[in-house]
């Protein structure tokens, strides 16, 4: 009998297909429950399972999978979790992955995500399906990819970066850390101040932290 061992955190949309992606996998019986920073949405079932705090979870022994949207609210539960917490990852058997590619802890990667080679990503990555990211890019942590988003080689993505549906990154570019890129948007230069950008070509939107909503 499988030992049900991972909880998922965030019992939100991601959460739940997390959830249906290792029921997919074969792995329904891992997990045990889903977990919510917010205790006020911790006393309703999901899929069948609980929904427990997050303080809760933290006394079960479990390895977590952060299925949190936003970026800057992943790495914030990361923290909360603290440097002893385990942490699993969920990655389809349908993502591409050629020579050389490195993942960090907790990833999740759904089915026909494609990653060339020579690539580096960070810890707790959502990379979404029909993602494309290009040979040699190098992704900081808690890093998002929507569906379609295309990311060409040799590009360089640091910490809480959100790509939203179908935006494209040409190559040899750098994207500082704190940023969202809008849906559609077309990034065709450096993006160096941290913000919301948008648009063909993308120019910012918003000042501040970017990095997505939850």
């Amino acid at each position: 009998m499988v030992r049900r061992c991972t909880c998922i955190v965030g019992a939100g949309g991601l959460g739940q297909s997390v959830f249906s992606l290792m029921a997919m996998m074969g792995r329904r019986e891992e997990v045990a429950a889903f977990a919510e920073e917010n205790e006020s949405l911790a006393t309703r079932n999901v899929s069948g399972l609980p929904v427990v705090s997050l303080s809760v979870a933290l006394g079960e022994g479990w390895n977590f999978i952060l299925a949190i949207a936003s970026p800057r609210a992943r790495e914030a539960v990361g923290r909360r979790l603290g440097t002893g917490a385990a942490f699993a990852s969920c990655i389809h058997p349908a993502a591409v992955f050629l020579d050389e590619v490195e993942l960090g802890v907790g990833a999740i990667v759904f089915p026909l995500a494609y990653i060339s080679r020579n690539c580096r990503i960070g810890r707790h990555p959502v990379i979404m399906p029909g993602a494309v990211i290009g040979h040699d890019v190098i992704i900081g942590d808690g890093f998002t990819a929507a569906p379609n988003v295309s990311i060409g080689g040799h590009v360089l993505i640091g910490n809480r970066v959100a790509c939203g549906l179908a935006a494209a990154l040409r190559d040899r570019i750098f994207v500082t850390d704190d940023v969202t890129i809008g849906m559609g948007a077309v990034v065709t230069g450096d993006i160096i101040r941290p913000g919301t950008y948008a648009g063909n070509p993308a120019r910012q939107r918003q000042e501040g932290t970017g990095g997505g909503t939850r």
